[in-house]
């Protein structure tokens, strides 16, 4: 509730797109006291991140706009989020930019802007014609790597993917752990249930098969050393070892088959 009000003033019209399998009738009606010009739009239940995305998507083309805001729940906006990526799209090269995003990461620090591979969706501003241009976001995805996917299509397609440094955006990026394996050597990382890990490695390695020809070396190195490090922390300091290893195996095999959308368990 609190975030939607660092950036409402900046856009002209904003969509709350409910993912919820049990929508929360009072939170929706505090939502529409505080912000009577919000469009809500309650998607039925829990049908992906890319679902919802596409929702706002199409809400926004027909209401004429050119470009689309896209925010977390929890993400909190500066002041100027909005008019600073604006210009960026718009005097970066014409027509040619497909998402341009804030900083979210505050370990990186930067006054420039940068052509990257890919970025979160999450303080990011997406141009509504290479939206139209490239297509929808994949819903096969259901959950994770939707955003990696995008930008790597949109890239493909020749559109820029650019993190513009001198803005940033307060963004939650998960739970980190840190933790000592047999008491002595110190491990972090991210901690995610069972069943959103299985999403992560699942569409990690389908999207890395995909889009090989436009996914530079260096990330492609990071994302194996990331999964490595996840299977090391399943086999140390994890709880639920048999069941995450079930899913990991799991998500190999239908990844590399392309076999995607929402886990039945």
């Amino acid at each position: 509730m609190r975030s939607i009000g660092t950036y409402l003033s900046q856009v002209q019209k904003l969509y709350v797109v409910d993912n919820s399998e049990q929508p929360d009738a009072r939170l929706i009606q505090r939502i529409r006291q505080m912000y009577p010009t919000v469009e809500y739009i309650n998607n039925g239940g829990n049908q992906g991140i890319a679902f919802a995305l596409n929702a706002g998507a199409r809400a926004a083309i027909q209401d004429g706009f050119a470009y689309l805001l896209l925010m977390d729940d929890d993400s909190k906006a500066p002041s100027t989020l909005v008019p600073d990526l604006l210009q960026t799209a718009l005097t970066y090269k014409a027509g040619s930019v497909g998402i341009v995003s804030a900083q979210s990461d505050p370990s990186i620090a930067g006054t420039d802007v940068q052509v990257v591979p890919t970025t979160i969706t999450s303080g990011s501003l997406l141009s509504l014609a290479a939206y139209q241009s490239v297509g929808p976001f994949l819903d096969e995805l259901f959950i994770d790597w939707v955003d990696h996917e995008y930008c790597f299509r949109l890239r493909q397609r020749g559109f820029a993917v650019l993190t513009d440094n001198r803005v940033r955006l307060e963004h939650r990026l998960g739970i980190m752990q840190t933790q000592k394996v047999w008491g002595v050597l110190p491990i972090s990382w991210r901690s995610h249930n069972p069943v959103r890990f299985y999403y992560k490695v699942r569409n990690s390695l389908y999207v890395m098969n995909r889009y090989g020809a436009v996914i530079p070396a260096s990330f492609r190195k990071a994302v194996y050393y990331d999964l490595l490090k996840d299977l090391v922390s399943i086999a140390t300091v994890e709880k639920e070892k048999n069941r995450r290893l079930s899913y990991f195996f799991k998500a190999i095999r239908d990844g590399q088959k392309g076999q995607l959308g929402q886990l039945t368990q």
